[in-house]
């Protein structure tokens, strides 16, 4: 009989062992290719964000609510933009948010667009973006999706013309700008230096986003256009394609969907621009 009472204890105390277990489970690749499986969803969600404002727009807006979800959110900094998807696909990360051109090579999907902070054009010497003179220097952000937006925005003032075909994710000055009626020097440097670009007095314009801009020093009044930001450029949640009906990948969604994040956005983050979803 104590033998038996013996068993009994064991058998329970490995029960207990085994679920304690399988609540700390961490995120993993299922092997085959099927995504998740139901005992590896993870409890803490890691997505990943490029440093500055969009990292803030993450922390300010999606980690309460999706707390309220019984999760947790980490949210890891990636300098470099093109580790986003690296870091996906081998699974360090469950999500990323930024700019995604669809890659089915890559076996990964995006499954929301969410807010995006816009650029703007600035000067303290120019007017109006109709009196921008000839021969006059704009500084653009060089990395390749802010150089891209920075070009399409300056086609759109009609001061550059962009070949027909030129590639959105491969976009250099040299390559994508056919026409320069006013011939504009374009300088690009680092998005985080242009700040400091326009302390020089010879700067004229500069195009860059406007909470970068807002700590510059540059006013509404300094501000001659704000970007209309293409929805195909606008940035995105992306997960592995495998887990786009995972929990955590529903859980992520509807927690920017939600009226409470809606709220949270205008209260912080007013200047983004919404995805057309959120019309």
């Amino acid at each position: 009989m104590k033998m038996k009472k013996m068993w009994f204890k064991w058998m329970a105390g490995m029960t207990l062992v085994s679920v304690l277990l399988a609540g700390c489970s961490t995120t993993t690749v299922d092997n085959n290719g099927d995504g998740l499986k139901d005992q590896d969803e993870p409890q803490v969600i890691k997505v990943g964000v490029p440093a500055g404002s969009a990292k803030e727009m993450v922390e300010k807006t999606m980690k309460d609510l999706v707390e309220k979800q019984g999760s947790k959110l980490e949210v890891v900094e990636i300098s470099n933009p093109d580790e986003s998807l690296s870091e996906l696909t081998k699974g360090s990360i469950d999500a990323f948010l930024n700019t995604f051109t669809n890659n089915s090579d890559n076996a990964v999907t995006s499954i929301i667009a969410v807010p995006t902070e816009p650029l703007a054009l600035y000067s303290k010497t120019v007017a109006d973006e109709d009196a921008i003179a000839k021969n006059s220097t704009i500084f653009l952000p060089e990395e390749p999706i802010l150089l891209t937006r920075s070009l399409l925005m300056l086609e759109d003032e009609g001061v550059i013309g962009i070949r027909t075909g030129a590639s959105y994710t491969d976009m250099s000055i040299d390559t994508a700008v056919e026409e320069n009626p006013k011939n504009i020097t374009l300088k690009t440097m680092p998005v985080s230096e242009l700040g400091q670009a326009v302390t020089d007095e010879s700067t004229e314009l500069v195009l860059m986003p406007v909470t970068m801009a807002a700590e510059a020093g540059f006013t509404d009044k300094d501000e001659l256009d704000t970007e209309d930001i293409p929805e195909n450029l606008s940035n995105r949640l992306v997960v592995r394609a495998a887990d786009q009906n995972a929990t955590f990948a529903r859980t992520l969604k509807e927690v920017v969907q939600s009226a409470e994040y809606k709220k949270l956005l205008d209260q912080n983050f007013p200047e983004y621009d919404e995805p057309e979803w959120m019309d």
